[in-house]
């Protein structure tokens, strides 16, 4: 029986990273961004992602202070050497829920999965 919709195998020559990220915008307004890297695109932002999951999922800082890791106060060992360009680079290969509210007051979750050549899935912990 035809729903109107068809299921369709498909498979990547490369390791496809996807960063789903979650913020609370306005006491239990939630918003989300998704980005889809490469795995040397996804080692290029790691260090950020691990710095945002340090300083605002289990420090519980305040997420609205956060810019970007350019203007960043407490830039990873691994961006010392970075030029501003750089680290923008970095900046926008992730996708940070946002609106005209902002980008939310509270980091709510990070969650990396990796699909491989062969469309397997994992979860990737940082």
């Amino acid at each position: 029986m035809n729903k109107g919709y068809k299921i369709i195998e498909r498979k990547h020559d490369h390791k496809v990273f996807k960063i789903y990220i979650e913020t609370d915008v306005n006491d239990a307004d939630y918003m989300d961004a998704i980005s889809y890297l490469t795995q040397e695109k996804f080692e290029m932002v790691l260090p950020l992602l691990k710095y945002l999951k340090h300083k605002y999922l289990e420090k519980e800082g305040k997420f609205e202070d956060y810019m970007s890791i350019v203007d960043s106060d407490e830039l990873p060992d691994e961006y010392k050497d970075y030029s501003d360009e750089q680290l923008e680079e970095i900046d926008n290969l992730i996708d940070l829920p946002s609106s005209e509210c902002g980008s939310g007051h509270t980091l709510e979750e990070i969650i990396v999965t990796m699909e491989d050549e062969n469309g397997k899935l994992y979860n990737v912990e940082i």
